[in-house]
């Protein structure tokens, strides 16, 4: 159960950064640990996980403004676009 509730936390840490083969990665590994796991296991991980998720949630949101210097700077607008309204020059 602790594996998997680390993968989870791995998953929604990175959710923003995680590319399409990650993803599958991530899918293989929750497989390979849900073949390992017996149900009393499963119940118990079906009841932590929602509670986790949301703390993980309520923690991102508090930092965002912390990690603003690693967002991407968005490209120079085109030439003839004005910037107030995003609509090109008449």
């Amino acid at each position: 159960m602790q594996a998997t509730l680390d993968v989870e936390f791995t998953a929604q840490t990175l959710n923003n950064y995680t590319t399409e083969k990650a993803s599958e990665i991530q899918g293989q590994i929750y497989l390979a640990l849900d073949e390992r796991t017996d149900n009393d296991a499963r119940l118990a991980l079906q009841q932590e996980l929602p509670e986790m998720r949301a703390i993980l949630k309520r923690l991102r949101e508090r930092t965002k403004g912390e990690f603003a210097c690693f967002k991407r700077e968005r490209k120079a607008r085109k030439d003839g676009e004005r910037k107030e309204s995003g609509k090109a020059s008449v």
